[in-house]
This record gives structure tokens, sequence and C-alpha cells, in this order.
């Protein structure tokens, strides 16, 4: 008969990340409350995301900016089927909700994957492991929201906790090119400018 291995019992705290530590979440979400600066009207957000493989088939919030998608001003990444949605709100409720799916053969499974989103203006993009993954013209002015970022649950805490490890979430008060999204997620050790960053997470390890 074949001998199974136990699976690793995942607890919330500090873990390895992609570079030094990150942090575990598997009951209680990480807030990260609310300052204008964090919330620019354009912008990037962008982290390192693993998702084990006992809960590859959880639905949930990933981040979550502004309360709930049908919220004006709401941003984040929503987790379903395997694979991450990038979604925003402008305008509020549920018409005005935009989203780009990421492709699932894409998300590497129980392992470190990078997403980043971004919004100019006028288009919102989504890149998952440095690679576009899709544009949304929208051309509307993005009025910011005032509420925190919460990680792994909705902002509202409407939703379950999503059990995932996190690293290096960040938030730059600027769209960031394909080029410099892809280097991030080739090279995560190495970040080359910090013009426009207004918010790094790294959970303890130093900037890098």
């Amino acid at each position: 008969s074949v001998e199974l291995s136990p699976e690793y019992r995942y607890a919330d705290g500090p873990v390895e990340g992609v570079v030094g530590s990150g942090l575990c979440i598997i009951t209680n979400p990480f807030d990260i409350p609310h300052k204008k600066s964090i919330d620019p009207e354009k912008f990037t957000l962008e982290s390192w995301v693993k998702v084990p493989q006992q809960f590859l088939d959880n639905t949930g919030w990933l981040f979550c900016k502004n309360d709930h998608e049908h919220a004006d001003g709401n941003f984040g990444f929503t987790y379903r089927d395997g694979s991450p949605t990038a979604v925003m709100n402008i305008g509020g409720h549920a018409q005005n909700l935009f989203s780009i799916p990421m492709k699932r053969e894409l998300f590497e499974k129980d392992g470190w994957n990078h997403l980043a989103m971004s919004y100019d203006g006028k288009e919102m993009k989504a890149y998952l492991n440095g690679k576009l993954q899709g544009i949304r013209a929208i051309n509307k002015r993005r009025t910011p929201g005032k509420q925190l970022l919460r990680v792994s649950k909705m902002g509202d805490g409407g939703s379950k906790t999503m059990q995932a490890l996190y690293d290096q979430i960040r938030m730059w008060d600027r769209p960031l090119s394909d080029k410099e999204i892809s280097s991030h997620a080739e090279n995560p050790a190495k970040l080359a400018s910090r013009n426009g960053l207004v918010l790094e997470e790294n959970f303890g390890t130093e900037n890098v």
C-alpha cells in the first residue's frame, strides 16, 4: 500500500518567505491601517503569495482595500478555482466592478507567486509572475477609499479567512511599468528603484 506523508500543519505567524521571513495566515487576517498615502488615485499593488496544497480548493480574498467589491474605491485580489483575480470598483455597486482573472496554468500550486495590479487613471492591468494577464479600459477617475487594507479576508469582515502565505507587500503611488513588474517577479531580492513606494511590509526582513 502507498504510505501518505501527513500534511504540514500551518499556523498563524512567521514563516520562511521569498526573501527572509514571510507571514502565514490561517485564522487571523493581517490588517494594514488606512493612511491617505497608501490609497493613491493611481497605484500599483504587488505581493508574493503562496497557497499551500491543502488550501488550493479554498475561496476568499487575498487582499482587500476598502470594505468589499461593491464599494466605491475597492481594489485587491480574490482567489477561486485555483487562481487569483484582480478586482477594482470605480463608482460603487455591482455595475462598476471590474475584474481581470489570472491564467490558472500560470499559478504555481503550493509555490510562491508574484501578484501585481495597477491603475493609471485609464487602464487597469493585472500580472501573474511577471506576465501581463489582461488590460481593462475603464477611463474613469478613481476615488480613493478610507478603509484599511486587509490581507486574507474581505475588508468589512464579511468572508472567511483565506489560508495563505505572504511576503513583500508593496503599494506604489504610480503604475509600475511592465518591465519593472517583471523585474520584481524575477528577482525578489533586488529592488532597482523605490520611486513612488508608499508601503512596504516585509514581515521583519530588512528592505531589499
